[in-house]
């Protein structure tokens, strides 16, 4: 039997119905997270994983990749504009802080993004592949952090190349102070395990019920979803304070007009 309790989403009303008490105020790390995906067949890979799993089968090997690509982002930082005054050769032995400015832009990692907002979560479920059903993962990171600790022992988080690789799950605060991370409201999963799925990380797990869910989006409710969100002020041009973001939002305002001139 899954740990992940599948739920379909029936409506607008019916998210507010499941996620109405899953709302944290004023912790550091809130309790409930959420990650939405466009195509629910998608599993919780992190970007390094969904590279190097095809290639690579040993985790000791990934974290060799995983090595090189972090000191050839560290070393050519000082080459951009957003880094002038910030040496990262200095946080070297801080990988998360550094992990998450690659995250940031782009560069594969063992970070998975997660949202503490419920509504940024479901916004990523139904902004593009409306030909698909999308997914918005929900998980209790207290319940899951414990029993991850408990089976496989507490994380140092100061270092992962240490030669564990445990298919530990840890939750950690997005460190970088980015307009993007905060407007989005991020935090990450992170595992010793670069290769891992989280979802099987998850199912591994002894759990309570309901500390995990994974919530279908229907196709055919993506469109209306999406319109829903801009009306609660969630848009891709505040999500990605830039102009992608921008540019993003339009695509949005073109598929809400056209279901609305459709029907």
């Amino acid at each position: 039997m899954s740990n992940f309790k599948l739920i379909e989403l029936k409506s607008w009303n019916h998210f507010f119905e499941i996620t109405k008490d899953m709302v944290s105020m004023n912790t550091y790390t809130p309790f409930w997270n959420f990650r939405g995906q466009s195509d629910v067949d998608w599993s919780l890979s992190p970007s390094l994983a969904r590279i190097l799993k095809p290639k690579i089968a040993h985790p000791s090997n990934a974290s060799k990749v995983e090595s090189s690509l972090t000191h050839y982002f560290i070393s050519n930082s000082k080459n951009f504009n957003e880094f002038i005054n910030l040496n990262l050769n200095n946080y070297n032995k801080n990988l998360i802080l550094v992990w998450s400015f690659m995250q940031h832009y782009g560069a594969p990692t063992r970070l998975l993004d997660w949202t503490y907002s419920p509504l940024i979560g479901l916004f990523y479920a139904v902004e593009s592949s409306l030909d698909k059903d999308g997914s918005l993962f929900i998980m209790n990171n207290e319940i899951i952090g414990s029993a991850s600790e408990k089976k496989y022992g507490k994380t140092d988080l100061g270092t992962y190349e240490d030669g564990n690789f445990s298919n530990s799950i840890d939750v950690v605060a997005t460190i970088q102070n980015t307009k993007r991370s905060f407007n989005q409201q991020g935090i990450f999963t992170i595992s010793n395990n670069p290769l891992l799925d989280h979802f099987e990380a998850i199912e591994e797990l002894d759990i309570k019920e309901n500390s995990a869910i994974k919530l279908i989006i229907p196709k055919t409710l993506k469109v209306e979803l999406l319109k829903k969100l801009r009306g609660s002020n969630i848009r891709a041009d505040i999500l990605y304070p830039d102009a992608f973001g921008l540019g993003k939002e339009i695509v949005n305002i073109a598929l809400t007009r056209a279901n609305e001139l459709d029907n």
